[in-house]
């Protein structure tokens, strides 16, 4: 049995993107590349599992890059780098038996990680986290900044008539993403996913759409994201998956986990706050997270 481990880090132009990725991403990454990329070749090796790190090629700056970009011009680079973690997957699940991606913000969390090759069987379905979010009010979304990606995949379901929230007088109680920093998956599952006929068939419904103000959708980050697509071909598609949970996935900073005791330990920290790990690395750290509160969302 063939596994592989894989991330990406790929430099653009952020400051003139219209997309989600702060200046901050590429000081951090960059500076301190060696840090992010340790941590991931270690769990490749307790694995024993290849690592591949994805950089700067031919192909990305060359054919995909300027490809996507004629086909979708509207679409910022950052997502577009994100269509292309989806892409690798498949085509290195050409080669191994399983495939595990890593986004680089991802390392090392309280505690030693299990072989997740061998925790989960990945020919059972689709190794990600999925994040649920509650709350409906008068049949209308109650959307958090957070959720706004769930409510994008909901909003490609209903338009294309899969209706999984609705029984056909009310919503249910929930509305879900799976979030893409860490997916497990095969051959099999990929092609099953059919993630580029859907992209290609639903991005210029995306564009062409006018969102409600209060949901805040404009952004490229929320309106064409990776995450909402690959939600809405699971759904599609019918796809099985294997829930990661917090425990694998965790992307609360960890002083506030601490201040609210969410969780005692964890295997990998998705570092949604880059200004933690900016003063973590550089021992500046001075903030104060006493009082901050937690949504039942973030905690879901």
């Amino acid at each position: 049995m063939s596994n592989l481990i894989f991330s990406l880090l790929i430099k653009f132009d952020i400051e003139n993107d219209n997309g989600p990725c702060d200046p901050m991403c590429s000081s951090l990454y960059f500076k301190f590349k060696d840090i992010f990329l340790q941590d991931k070749i270690d769990y490749a090796n307790k694995c024993e599992a290849d690592f591949i790190l994805v950089e700067n090629n031919d192909y990305f700056d060359n054919v995909w890059l300027p490809e996507m970009k004629e086909k979708f011009p509207y679409v910022s680079v950052f997502d577009i780098i994100q269509y292309y973690k989806i892409r690798l997957m498949g085509l290195f699940a050409e080669k191994y038996d399983n495939v595990l991606f890593m986004d680089f913000d991802v390392v090392y969390g309280t505690k030693t990680p299990p072989n997740i090759f061998k925790t989960f069987d990945f020919s059972k379905g689709i190794v990600i986290r999925r994040k649920t979010y509650d709350k409906f009010a008068d049949h209308q979304y109650t959307v958090a900044p957070n959720s706004r990606k769930a409510h994008i995949s909901n909003f490609l379901c209903n338009v294309n008539g899969i209706i999984y929230n609705y029984d056909g007088e009310s919503y249910n109680n929930f509305i879900y993403n799976y979030n893409t920093g860490l997916v497990g998956i095969t051959k099999q599952y990929y092609e099953s996913l059919n993630f580029f006929d859907h992209l290609e068939k639903n991005i210029p419904k995306l564009h062409i759409i006018e969102f409600e103000n209060n949901y805040d959708l404009t952004k490229n980050t929320i309106r064409y994201s990776n995450e909402a697509m690959f939600t809405y071909c699971v759904l599609k598609e019918g796809l099985f998956t294997q829930n990661l949970g917090l425990e694998w996935n965790c992307d609360i900073n960890p002083m506030i986990i601490k201040e609210h005791k969410t969780i005692k330990d964890w295997y990998f920290l998705h570092l949604s706050d880059k200004q933690y790990i900016l003063d973590l690395i550089s021992g500046t750290s001075d903030r104060d997270y006493s009082g901050v509160k937690l949504s039942d969302e973030e905690l879901s």
